[in-house]
């Protein structure tokens, strides 16, 4: 026997010979030629079906979104410098007269009475009808320490800030404790204490 070749190939002994539209045993690949069945993918030559990849989703881009995130805090960032220099401001107005009349205080404290007479406004005070000067001050103030003892220590409280003019209250430590008001004024860049109320033998408000 000779092999024709215009004759198909033989399946191997044993096989069912070919048949157009026959489908292969389940798990073999199509024969020789043979397309598989619409829809279904075809087989390589092992049997193995081919492993397809999708291509992976862009990613969205967030650029507008940083940029919108970097106006808003530009925005805060210059409110909260607004409110900084609006707080600083009032905190200074309030804070002047304050150190100040602290300053007078420590004066009084270890009884250096012409420093604290630079802390007076002498066209606004006087001592018994007087115009005050740092000598008759001076008397007056060792004549209170005298009296009430001198100051150990002291308490500013409820200051009332009007502009120019500043009232503060003064809790005083002494032998005998004391309650004094004081008024100041904003001479130029400084304060001065322009105004005593109650107390003996100080100063007080001219005129």
């Amino acid at each position: 026997m000779y092999n024709n070749p215009n004759q198909p190939p033989q399946p191997p002994y044993g096989q069912p010979p070919f048949q157009q539209g026959a489908q292969p045993p389940y798990g073999q690949p199509p024969f020789q030629g043979q397309q598989p069945p619409y829809g279904q993918p075809p087989y390589a030559a092992d049997g193995i079906p081919p492993i397809y990849s999708t291509p992976a989703p862009r990613k969205k881009s967030h650029k507008k979104l940083w940029i919108t995130l970097g106006i808003i805090a530009g925005i805060l960032v210059l409110g909260c410098g607004a409110i900084g220099t609006f707080a600083f401001k009032i905190g200074s107005q309030v804070a002047a007269p304050v150190i100040a009349l602290t300053s007078y205080y420590e004066a009084l404290k270890t009884q250096d009475y012409a420093q604290a007479y630079t802390y007076l406004d002498p066209q606004s005070l006087t001592v018994q009808g007087q115009t005050v000067t740092p000598t008759i001050y001076g008397a007056a103030e060792a004549s209170v320490d005298k009296q009430f003892g001198p100051v150990t220590s002291y308490k500013l409280s409820n200051p009332q800030i009007q502009s120019d003019t500043a009232t503060i209250t003064v809790n005083e430590t002494r032998n005998q404790p004391r309650t004094i008001t004081y008024i100041l004024k904003r001479i130029g860049n400084e304060w001065k204490i322009s105004g005593i109320n109650n107390g003996t033998g100080l100063p007080t408000t001219g005129g």
